[in-house]
């Protein structure tokens, strides 16, 4: 094999590393990323177990089965309701 096409394979070979290496990286940030979520999810859930509720009505439903339909959110804690 002639030099420089060695080295050209060689260069291709540390590219594909690296990118495998940036590949791993952003995975692993990506699962960090998703735990956290997780648990925001879950602080977020225990906050509206326990919220006084303070509901606003934000939308009514107009056409066809969601006619009539009240649609609510908690001014405290973002969680949401309807009312058929």
């Amino acid at each position: 094999m002639s030099d420089s096409i060695k080295l050209l394979v060689d260069e291709l070979i540390i590219q594909k590393n690296t990118h495998s290496e940036i590949i791993r990286s952003a995975e692993k940030i990506i699962a960090h990323h998703k735990e956290k979520l997780s648990l925001l999810k879950k602080e977020i859930e225990e906050v509206r177990i326990h919220c006084q509720h303070s509901w606003v009505l934000y939308a009514v439903g107009h056409h066809g089965s969601d006619k009539g339909t009240e649609y609510f959110e908690c001014s405290l804690c973002g969680g949401e309701k309807r009312e058929d």
